[in-house]
């Protein structure tokens, strides 16, 4: 029984720490894209419409590594 609910726990933590790692890579995308005046939520519709595939983790590691990469896309999107 005590297996149990340490596994339960466990998955519990599990879940959070990918809440808060996506909760991250969402806010540090979000302030990179306000210097082009657009908020988060139109530059994700407009990657959904568009034939860009990037999801949030790629974006997150341009955004930290690949300056002119982010910007690019960014500028396609617009």
């Amino acid at each position: 029984m005590n297996i149990i609910r340490k596994n339960n726990r466990s998955l519990k933590y599990s879940h959070m720490h990918n809440k808060e790692q996506r909760k991250l890579k969402i806010s540090q995308i979000s302030n990179y894209i306000r210097n082009f005046n657009t908020n988060y939520s139109t530059f994700s519709y407009l990657m959904n419409h568009s034939n860009i595939c990037l999801n949030r983790k790629v974006l997150y590691d341009i955004n930290l590594s690949e300056y002119y990469s982010m910007n690019s896309v960014i500028y396609i999107l617009k």
